[in-house]
């Protein structure tokens, strides 16, 4: 048995006695709790101070500039710090106005991600207001980081803006002003090195002094936000008089009336730019011939003429040089930015806008070496103009151009009448490819091609060829390819614009193997019906220099003999009459020792063609309009043919 007593003969807790602390205990406990507690108050006490001292002086060491804060309030069981007043702004106004004032900046945190988790704070931003003196936007160097990531208590894990505006100064004055400004960053991950694994959202909306919204949504590496990010840009009706002062400064021109919409998407990444961007341009005026003290009247009036038709998309897609200059950087005040001429600047503009125009031929791909402006006498010059097929297998381009020199009547300064322009083709050389198959083929041409390829909106009234070349490559049949060429080519044309006299445009080239091609055409395609009277002479040539063409059309080519051509024609009343006189000789398709893919046709138009010699061919088709004549000329040139032969 046990020797322990029964349970109820055990005293119970609540009878054990109660033991209590000694007054020096009592004392001791009292004290450390008044200390905890006075060490937090003073704590309390002495943060906003000590906060205030250290934001000040550490934002000062990264801007260079002056900073102060008026309050600053720290709720520890809140987790929340507050500054109040926030300015920061050069040490000497005088050397720059740009500046920037905070009214209200919290940021919170919680306990457990702070102590336990990666911390971060998140800061909401209330009236903030920015000034940027365009002149000088500020007086010193940016500290710059070091790329390496910021502790996890340091990071700013989201921001909100609530009420804002940014002002743009020239000369102390606002030139353009966003008002009811928000946004919002977000950091959505966070990496452990300095790649770009790490992806802050930025968005940013507000609206114009003068009217018009922009909104901006971006994405991009925070540690590395030039080399890997993504943005997202509309702008609405921005009115562009705003920004006068600053393109005076700059281009020395500015704007009477207008407005601007865009809309811009581009992404850049491991070493490659991507994007697009569609803008329009609303009653854009930039010369009025009423305004005084215009600089440069000529550069005003075109450069008005290309941007109101600059409605083509700008695709992106190019490598990203890290060491090349921006063409235009604001970073170290208008004068500066400004310093190569704003004739010069024009210049790049214009030459980078063409080429982009050209990029948007659909299937190819286009290069531009050069631009020379003589504003004065509206004189340009474009240089070394490529043209060339996209994932195509062709060593050829579509077109190479020597110089393309474009005058602009002096007319472009005054309303009164229509402004036409001239173009010459020095050294233009054509390339056609009829291939096996669509990618080593070079036949097919953008259908708006005429539209694209105008460096100036102006009608075309004048154009020149001088030294062209024009080739034809046949590469599909099972024969050696063949190449019929044109060289020597010399175009002079006149009256090519709409409502005036009808078009006179003379011919002259030598054909590679053959005899010399000349021809004279007078031609009204406005009119209703077509009127107009082509002559065309063609020396003696070896039939088997066409044969590029024959292959192509006809699945045939020519094994001996010569064909000479003269033609007379004209168009009016609703028809085209045509005379053609072939003079053969010695004509033999059908040859020996050749491959022939089609020999009984071979057979049969060798005799038709023998038959045709010095015989007249009288040819009729309906021509109410160039469309009609140019759908009906081939039938009615077969139906010639075969009823002569």
């Amino acid at each position: 048995m046990s020797d322990a007593p029964p349970a109820a003969e055990r005293p119970s807790d609540d009878d054990a006695p109660i033991r209590i602390l000694p007054p020096r205990g009592r004392r001791r406990l009292r004290r450390g709790v008044l200390g905890v507690l006075a060490s937090l108050g003073l704590l309390r006490a002495l943060a906003p101070g000590i906060l205030d001292v250290a934001a000040e002086a550490r934002i000062e060491r990264a801007t260079g500039g002056a900073c102060s804060i008026d309050d600053v309030d720290v709720d520890l069981l809140g987790a929340t710090i507050t500054f109040e007043g926030i300015t920061i702004a050069a040490e000497d106004p005088q050397s720059s106005a740009t500046a920037l004032r905070i009214a209200e900046v919290d940021a919170f945190w919680g306990w457990h991600e702070l102590l336990f988790g990666d911390g971060g704070f998140a800061v909401d931003v209330r009236g903030i207001e920015v000034d940027v003196d365009l002149d000088t936007p500020w007086p010193g160097a940016l500290a710059a980081g070091d790329g390496a990531p910021r502790k996890d208590g340091e990071r700013v894990r989201s921001l909100n803006l609530r009420g804002g505006r940014i002002v743009a100064l020239v000369d102390g004055a606002p030139v353009l002003t966003l008002g009811d400004l928000t946004g919002e960053l977000c950091a959505t991950a966070f990496g452990a090195g300095t790649d770009d694994s790490q992806t802050t959202r930025l968005h940013l909306r507000g609206e114009g002094s003068r009217g018009g919204v922009v909104e901006l949504a971006a994405a991009f590496a925070p540690l590395a936000p030039s080399q890997a990010f993504s943005l997202d840009l509309s702008a609405e009706r921005i009115d562009l008089r705003q920004l006068n002062p600053v393109l005076r400064r700059v281009l020395e021109l500015d704007v009477e009336e207008g407005s601007l919409s865009a809309t811009v998407k581009l992404a850049q990444a491991k070493g490659r730019r991507r994007g697009r961007i569609e803008h329009q341009f609303h009653d854009l005026r930039l010369y009025s011939p009423d305004e005084p003290e215009v600089a440069h009247p000529m550069a005003e009036a075109l450069f008005e003429a290309m941007l109101n038709s600059s409605d083509q998309p700008i695709l992106i897609d190019e490598a990203v040089d890290p060491d090349a200059e921006p063409d235009l950087d604001l970073r170290a005040g208008l004068d500066e930015a400004a310093y190569r001429g704003a004739l010069d600047r024009i210049t790049g503009i214009i030459l980078r806008g063409y080429e982009r125009r050209l990029n948007t031929l659909d299937g190819y791909r286009a290069s531009i070496g050069g631009l020379e402006v003589d504003f004065p006498s509206n004189h340009l010059i474009f240089t070394d103009i490529r043209i060339e097929k996209i994932d195509g297998e062709l060593e050829a381009p579509f077109l190479e151009l020597r110089r393309l020199e474009v005058d602009v009547e002096q007319s472009v300064l005054t309303d009164a009448v229509q402004t036409r322009k001239a173009v010459t083709l020095v050294e233009p050389r054509l390339t056609f490819v009829a291939g096996p198959d669509e990618r080593r083929s070079q036949l097919r041409f953008d259908p708006a091609w005429t539209e694209k390829i105008s460096a100036l909106p102006f009608p075309t009234d004048a154009l020149k060829v001088e030294g062209g070349t024009v080739a034809l490559r046949e590469t599909a049949s099972t024969d050696a390819p063949a190449e019929l060429g044109l060289v020597d080519l010399e175009v002079e044309a006149t009256s090519l614009a709409p409502g005036g006299d009808p078009a006179k445009v003379t011919l002259a080239a030598q054909l590679v193997g053959g005899g010399q091609l000349s021809a004279d055409l007078r031609l009204a395609p406005q009119a209703e019906p077509v009127e107009g009277a082509l002559s065309l002479h063609l020396g003696a040539t070896p039939l088997a220099a066409l044969n590029p063409i024959t292959r192509h059309a006809a699945g045939v080519d020519a094994s001996s003999g010569t064909i000479a051509l003269d033609v007379d024609a004209t168009i009016g009343g609703g028809e085209a009459r045509a005379t053609i006189l072939p003079v053969l000789s010695d004509v033999e398709l059908l040859g020996e020792n050749e491959h022939h893919d089609r020999p009984l046709r071979e057979l049969l138009l060798g005799a038709r063609l023998r038959r045709l010699d010095g015989e007249a061919l009288h040819l009729q088709a309906p021509a109410m309009t160039m469309e009609e004549l140019r759908a009906a000329l081939p039938s009615a040139l077969l139906e010639a043919a075969m009823n002569r032969s």
